[in-house]
């Protein structure tokens, strides 16, 4: 409260720090800062967590859908590879189209995009697959079956038809037969072909050989069934094609046959005789 000679200016003895007045302000500013950061962090975390789990759920759905369109391929009658392939493309394509439903977020669509190619090219390999066999296998087995009809009308009927016949089995002005066609084909192997060719010759000429023995037993005579036999032990062109093994069953056929009918001649003969007989007596008895 008194005057005094010192100035005013002097420096005071108690000195405030600036950085020490703006430490609480800084404090609170890194604070803030950090929670940001891990509220931030923990965002992103649950984001990607729902991202993981969405895309999980549609990837298992999708892998279950795409198993059951591959097993789908055996109950299918597809006529050709082409067909199967555009069936299962539009199915996948539904398939895409459900996984997507609902999905707003870019990088779901992306990676459920990404995993349904994958499953796509991986699925469709046995697909068709699995569809080619079928159809190879259905078509073989028809091939086969006209083949079966072909080598009967070669063996009873008429000679139109034995010639229709003969030239779609083994083929003719440079027409391939149908094993040949086949093999051709790829539905069975060269070695195959050769085999049913060799297989369906010897079957046709059975069946004319069966033909005849059955003429033979419906006439009941020994004769025919020896003519048949006769082309058989002096290896008839009609029948020679016949295998070996399939040549002595048939002779040995051949040969009972004639037996038995001759057998049978001969009783009737005997009968004929004693009846001949028994009649001439009470003739001469009458008389």
């Amino acid at each position: 409260t008194r005057r005094t000679n010192q100035v005013g200016g002097q420096m005071m003895s108690v000195q405030a720090s600036p950085g020490a007045l703006a430490a609480p302000a800084a404090a609170l500013t890194e604070l803030s800062d950090t929670v940001f950061k891990v509220a931030a962090t923990f965002a992103e975390a649950e984001k990607k967590a729902e991202r993981a789990a969405q895309v999980s759920r549609r990837t298992n759905t999708m892998t279950t859908k795409f198993q059951n369109l591959a097993l789908s391929a055996t109950e299918q009658e597809f006529e050709t590879t082409d067909n199967a392939s555009d069936y299962y493309a539009n199915n996948s394509k539904l398939i895409l189209q459900s996984a997507l439903e609902g999905v707003t977020d870019a990088k779901v669509r992306t990676q459920i995009t990404s995993d349904y190619q994958t499953l796509y090219d991986s699925n469709r390999v046995n697909f068709i697959k699995t569809a080619r066999t079928k159809i190879y296998d259905r078509n073989t087995a028809e091939m086969l079956e006209k083949a079966s009809n072909l080598k009967k009308d070669a063996a009873t009927g008429s000679l139109s038809q034995r010639n229709k016949a003969m030239n779609e089995l083994f083929g003719s002005d440079g027409q391939l037969g149908i094993y040949d066609l086949m093999a051709d084909i790829g539905y069975i192997t060269d070695v195959d072909a050769v085999n049913y060719n060799a297989s369906a010759r010897s079957e046709i000429a059975e069946i004319r050989v069966d033909s005849e023995l059955a003429a033979a037993t419906v006439s009941q005579s020994s004769d025919d069934a020896g003519a048949v036999l006769l082309k058989l032990l002096q290896n008839d062109p009609s029948f020679a094609d016949l295998d070996p093994d399939t040549r002595n069953n048939l002779t040995t056929r051949a040969t009972n046959l004639q037996n038995t009918l001759m057998q049978r001649e001969i009783r009737l003969a005997d009968k004929a005789e004693k009846d001949g007989l028994a009649k001439a007596k009470r003739e001469r008895e009458t008389n």
